[in-house]
């Protein structure tokens, strides 16, 4: 009898869990407005206007969790030093 009874609990609970996620995704882009400062920078460096894009993913784990990486490109840097980074983000 406890052996059926763990069981339909263990069925139910999983059946309810497997319902509650929903894989959701997308793409992010925008502007960056980068600069540089410092005691050693030199003043009359101007940023560099850049964007970044990337992918996101968000899966839904309950009702009100979910867990949603990125993975972004984002030009970065100042007047003819060009520094890019490939962001990972898991929020």
């Amino acid at each position: 009898m406890k052996k059926l009874f763990l069981l339909a609990i263990a069925v139910i609970s999983f059946s309810v869990s497997s319902n509650a996620q929903d894989i959701k995704f997308g793409f992010k882009g925008g502007v960056n407005f980068a600069t540089l400062n410092g005691d050693d920078v030199n003043d009359n460096l101007d940023g560099r206007t850049g964007y970044h894009i990337g992918a996101v993913l968000q899966v839904s784990l309950a009702e009100t969790i979910a867990l949603q990486p990125e993975l972004l490109y984002s030009a970065q840097g100042i007047e003819d030093t060009d520094i890019d980074y490939l962001n990972p983000l898991c929020i």
